[in-house]
């Protein structure tokens, strides 16, 4: 296991870095589910959203608020209930902290197009390591894809081969200059090649010499 999360409802989220992509293991008291996602799906794109029950904490604060009120109304003489302010200011802060503990926040790792997106628990176990191991993942799928399409690859055509240079190129994962450079050895290469093909094979044949 690379990664783990977990909350105080005992729900787990372990992620697991592997060759092709990321694995992602959901675990709660009564279920568990397991999914894949290559690295062709992982985007770069972060985003945050949070789930929170706003009615817990208005009804919080002014439960708090009344119950400050009648305290002060019981010591300026005002005629209330013995414990109705302590019940007031309770409740509120009883909402409060279930306020607290029912908001979810959630940070997203997805793509441009949004169809795909992997749900991380937000700042969990803290900010900084959330965002070292999205760093991992990025690293992973720079990596993979280098392998796949940054080496010369003596089964692809010079079309194919140009192609994937240029998308490393595009999408962030080679420099121009390393770009140029790989273009020139590609050139190399099938020139080489072209050469090779072109050369006759065996030995030639002498032309007959003129007999006078």
């Amino acid at each position: 296991m690379d990664f783990k999360q977990s909350d105080f409802r005992l729900n787990r989220k372990e992620f697991y870095l592997e060759n092709e992509g990321l694995r992602l293991v959901t675990k709660s008291l009564t279920t568990k589910n397991e999914s894949f996602y290559e690295f062709h799906q992982i985007g770069t794109r972060i985003t945050r959203d949070s789930q929170r029950t706003l009615f817990l904490l208005i009804f919080g604060i002014l439960f708090i608020a009344w119950g400050v009120i009648i305290f002060i109304g019981k010591r300026n003489g005002g005629d209330y209930g013995d414990y109705a302010d302590t019940f007031y200011i309770v409740t509120g802060l009883i909402s409060i902290a279930f306020f607290f503990l029912l908001t979810k926040s959630y940070l997203y790792l997805s793509d441009d197009s949004n169809n795909s997106h992997i749900q991380f628990l937000n700042n969990n176990p803290s900010k900084i390591k959330l965002l070292e191991f999205i760093d991992r993942i990025q690293e992973a799928k720079k990596v993979r894809f280098l392998n796949l399409y940054g080496n010369l690859d003596l089964d692809k055509t010079y079309g194919e081969q140009k192609t994937n240079y240029r998308w490393l190129k595009d999408n962030g994962y080679i420099s121009q200059e390393i770009y140029e450079e790989k273009l020139l050895l590609l050139d190399a290469h099938f020139l080489t090649q072209k050469d090779v093909n072109q050369k006759p094979i065996g030995f030639k044949k002498k032309k007959p010499e003129n007999s006078n």
